[in-house]
């Protein structure tokens, strides 16, 4: 069910005992639209400020506080999410902002509209590369590239700080936005070298050599990479 829409009023009389941002990486922007955030530990429903936040709000005398956040996506273009809930506070009551907002980072489903000049590397995960191979569902694929800090002396690899998660055809997209600094090495081509990382059940595997994708544009690995071939 959708959050309700918290006005001025409400705003002033009420106390905000946590709040939620969905944080869209691509736009760099916070997003509510078609999605909703349940909060274990509490029973009561968000309200949506206008500013886009989840706000749940606190009840005279309660000591709840939530223990995991979990946003039901929907028909949006973005992958389920669940974060544990902040710290618990000594004081609920004298918590500062910062101890009440929980940022949640939501990735992009492979049929998220990218736009023009972003880095994208999707592509398909198998078990095997025998044709009709079972999809490999719910692994965590992550990123990690050489940086320029050190051109003339390779220093170690930056992991992104995105991941996503394949989805029920085994599908990914992730996008390369890379920390402030430092950036991508390119070579004289203007392509990035990257090693994909595949997690799940706790075993992380990589691919045994890096690839070249060029910067700026999305590129659509082919064929689908099958678990086995990973070390």
């Amino acid at each position: 069910m959708a959050a309700l829409l918290l006005n001025p009023i409400e705003t002033i009389e009420r106390r905000v005992l946590v709040a939620v941002e969905l944080f869209d990486p691509v736009a760099q922007t916070i997003v509510h639209r078609g999605m909703d955030v349940t909060a274990s530990g509490l029973d009561s429903r968000p309200i949506l400020s206008a500013s886009g936040r989840f706000v749940w709000i606190a009840k005279p005398g309660s000591q709840d506080w939530p223990t995991r956040f979990d946003v039901d996506v929907a028909s949006t273009p973005y992958l389920p999410a669940s974060q544990p809930g902040p710290a618990r506070p000594a004081d609920i009551a004298n918590a500062s902002a910062a101890q009440r907002l929980t940022r949640i980072v939501l990735a992009p489903r492979p049929s998220y509209l990218f736009p023009e000049g972003v880095t994208v590397i999707s592509g398909t995960m198998r078990e095997t590369v025998d044709e009709g191979a079972a999809a490999v569902v719910g692994a965590e694929v992550a990123l990690s590239w050489q940086p320029d800090s050190h051109p003339a002396q390779l220093g170690q690899p930056i992991k992104s700080p995105l991941v996503t998660t394949t989805d029920a055809v085994g599908e990914f997209a992730l996008v390369l936005i890379p920390t402030t600094s430092p950036k991508p090495l390119l070579d004289t081509a203007g392509r990035i070298a990257i090693h994909i990382q595949v997690t799940r059940g706790g075993t992380t595997r990589s691919e045994p050599q890096t690839r070249l994708v060029p910067e700026a544009r999305r590129t659509d690995l082919w064929p689908p990479l099958a678990w086995t071939d990973l070390t």
